[in-house]
């Protein structure tokens, strides 16, 4: 090999690297790339590890009890979901499959917000052939699946419609027009993957307005679920909120969310996988 082709190799391979990548040098700056580069990804996957304080989801927790209780009394436990009156902290973990525009596989490895019967459970939501609908397939007694519809707008199916990076972006932009945003300066690996830390701080008093948004991906079915998530910084008074940004991708892998300048939840993506499912997967 010639040291001119060698040379070339080097300055390839550096420049794929992204040796030469210029650092985001600000809030606005970072989440414009981020918005850039979310329009070539076409699909993805990621385990999504979750943890919050119940305080603000008590009757959700209810009405999912409720809801699931003939399906639990007969092919899970039978025992009811405790819904304790103090806050408790909660975890979940969840595998997303992801297909734009707008379809949606999620599976719940395992829950503390959801009676057992659907752990292992899939929620599926193909708009392009059924927007007023998704399908839940649960294993029953552990060999026999079963599946049945439920409709969008009069089920609450928690984060499960709005668990993407398409509302997290929505969400980004409702942030930046009611809050101050600062890049912090720390240097932190999450999964080996260096990242900007974007944190966003709100008054007390905020009275935040919320963005439009004209997305002809979002099924009109959904945007009500999207409006209550926006919705959460006035109802939910969070003091800050942080965001890990992958450095390569320009992908959100980790939020935390603040009350008071504690800790309220946490949500880590672990396992990303991008443009890597199908249509058929969903």
């Amino acid at each position: 090999m010639s040291k001119k082709f060698s040379i070339i190799v080097l300055i390839i391979f550096l420049l794929s690297s992204n040796i030469f990548a210029e650092e985001v040098k600000s809030p606005a700056e970072l989440f414009t790339k981020m918005q850039k580069a979310y329009k070539a990804i076409n699909s993805y996957s990621y385990i999504n590890e979750q943890g919050e304080y119940d305080t603000f989801n008590k009757e959700y927790q209810k009405e999912t009890a409720k809801n699931y209780d003939d399906y639990n009394s007969k092919y899970g436990d039978g025992k009811n979901t405790k819904v304790s009156d103090k806050p408790e902290y909660k975890r979940g973990n969840y595998e997303v499959k992801f297909c734009k525009p707008y379809s949606i596989r999620m599976k719940i490895i395992s829950s503390d917000y959801t009676p057992s019967v659907l752990n292992n459970a899939e929620f599926i939501y193909r708009p392009g052939s059924d927007p007023k609908n998704f399908i839940v397939k649960i294993m029953g007694l552990g060999f026999i699946p079963l599946e049945f519809q439920r409709d969008v707008q009069k089920e609450n199916t928690g984060d499960f419609l709005v668990m993407n990076w398409t509302v997290d972006l929505l969400q980004l932009d409702y942030f930046f027009k009611n809050g101050s945003s600062a890049l912090l300066q720390e240097k932190n690996k999450i999964n080996n993957r260096d990242t900007y830390i974007l944190e966003f701080k709100f008054a007390k008093d905020v009275k935040p307005s919320v963005p439009k948004y004209n997305h002809s991906d979002i099924p009109s079915q959904v945007k009500f679920k999207i409006d209550y998530t926006l919705g959460s910084l006035e109802r939910v008074k969070y003091s800050s909120v942080k965001y890990w940004v992958d450095k390569k991708d320009l992908i959100i892998i980790k939020r935390e969310e603040y009350i008071g300048g504690k800790l309220h939840s946490t949500r880590l993506f672990k396992n990303i996988s991008l443009n890597s499912v199908k249509k058929s997967d969903i």
